[in-house]
């Protein structure tokens, strides 16, 4: 009987202590971001060596997300850092100098961000980002489904006398789309068996950057290496003969 309650209490204690351990080591706070040398130490350890040489801003989008835009020895980059399993762990890095989505938040639209890190040594003045949806029209079993097109877009200024790199959060109107699709997307999953007879309705984001006289100019230096996971995603560049306008305003 003695044995038996010892063996109880032991049995307690290490499960309190699994328990409390398994949480501090997932679910514990984040400590103090890195230093530049470290920061530095850890982009060029990553796979593709960026060769980073100087950190120029730590930029907190929460308290588990921060963005380091960074100089290379080829220009300019960023990298997306992600508090995981008690350390700070890259979760993508960019030397291409062209725009991305970061997904803080895959299930929150609010917490999107629109990041860019690019040479001032250019003449982008503006840049226009747009959400599009596809127009699509689909036949299954004689019911007919018109999927309609989708086109947003919002304006940014480049202001490179500030700074190279800015994080802009979508706008409100994005937000409010995407919490709507999100809500279509999961009406559909009772019906899946319907669906996964179509094509499915995918989102793209794209950008074009236009200097003072209104004249698409992309990047001089758009070139390097990109990586992340599926929270970040890399803009298409557009073509403005593929934006679509009411009639009335051709």
């Amino acid at each position: 009987m003695k044995q038996n309650k010892i063996w109880i209490q032991t049995s307690i204690a290490a499960f309190l202590i699994i328990t409390v351990g398994v949480y501090y080591y997932y679910f514990s706070g984040p400590t103090d971001f890195l230093n530049d040398d470290q920061a530095i130490e850890a982009l060029n350890r990553y796979y593709f060596n960026p060769k980073a040489m100087e950190i120029q801003d730590v930029v907190f989008l929460d308290e588990k997300h921060v963005l380091v835009p960074f100089i290379t020895e080829n220009g300019y980059a960023t990298s997306c850092w992600t508090w995981k399993n008690r350390s700070w762990r890259i979760e993508g890095i960019d030397t291409s100098q062209l725009p991305f989505l970061w997904k803080t938040n895959p299930k929150a639209p609010s917490s999107y961000a629109l990041i860019w890190n690019i040479s001032p040594d250019n003449d982008i003045a503006t840049i226009d980002f747009y959400l599009i949806g596809r127009r699509g029209y689909y036949v299954s079993d004689s019911v007919h489904r018109y999927t309609p097109r989708i086109q947003l877009h919002t304006t940014v200024l480049y202001e490179k006398e500030e700074k190279s790199y800015a994080v802009v959060p979508i706008p409100n109107e994005w937000i409010a789309f995407l919490d709507s699709y999100e809500k279509v997307e999961k009406s559909k999953q009772p019906r899946r068996h319907f669906y996964n007879f179509m094509q499915p309705y995918s989102l793209e984001y794209a950008w074009i950057p236009y200097n003072e006289s209104g004249e698409v100019t992309f990047p001089k230096f758009a070139q390097g290496m990109a990586s992340g996971g599926a929270n970040i995603v890399h803009l298409s560049n557009l073509n403005v003969q593929d934006l679509e306008y009411p009639i009335d305003k051709k």
